[in-house]
């Protein structure tokens, strides 16, 4: 567990104390949990979860799968234009231009937390 919870610190590229921010605990608890010293409770799992909805439960707590969920667009593999997004989000865009003459290469979306997810095409 102590690999899979580094490898999300690594992936969203965020330090550890950012991580214990995110998911509101103590910034202790982070560093006993990376060092080995505690073990991760079923509520810092659970905070991991709701903060970062796209990862595989399965994967979390068991190694067990994909790291992301397959149906949840994310920057790095499903995401890959604004049509997309829309899709995901039952939102309907213009056709007014043509599809050739532009083309969307980054999206980000800003949220009231202070966090952001960044679409790359």
């Amino acid at each position: 567990m102590i690999e899979r919870i580094n490898f999300i610190v690594t992936h969203f590229q965020i330090s550890p104390s950012k991580f214990a921010d995110e998911i509101g605990v103590q910034r202790a608890n982070i560093s006993h949990i990376l060092s080995g010293r505690n073990k991760p409770s079923l509520d810092f799992i659970q905070k991991i979860l709701i903060r970062w909805n796209e990862i595989n439960p399965q994967w979390l707590l068991l190694g067990k799968g994909e790291f992301l969920l397959k149906d949840y667009p994310n920057t790095k593999n499903e995401m890959s234009d604004f049509k997309t997004l829309a899709e995901y989000t039952n939102n309907s865009i213009s056709t007014d231009i043509p599809i050739d003459a532009k083309s969307i290469s980054k999206i980000i979306v800003l949220y009231s937390n202070g966090t952001f997810d960044e679409y790359l095409k």
